[in-house]
């Protein structure tokens, strides 16, 4: 159950991300998270943030 939750709650970061195009700070507003929340979940799904709006993750959600 733990790695399905991971895996919503990565996605629902991905998609934030891109509909506020790599703004983590609009994309924390979106998700009504706090700022700090989001940088530590974009550390810890290993998500890479380029200029290109293509996002990739090294890491599957545990």
């Amino acid at each position: 159950m733990a790695r399905s939750t991971a895996l919503v709650e990565h996605q629902a970061l991905m998609q934030a991300l891109l509909q506020a195009g790599g703004n983590k700070a609009r994309a924390a507003r979106l998700l009504h998270i706090d700022y700090k929340t989001i940088q530590s979940k974009v550390k810890k799904y290993r998500i890479i943030l380029n200029q290109n709006q293509n996002y990739e993750n090294q890491a599957q959600p545990r």
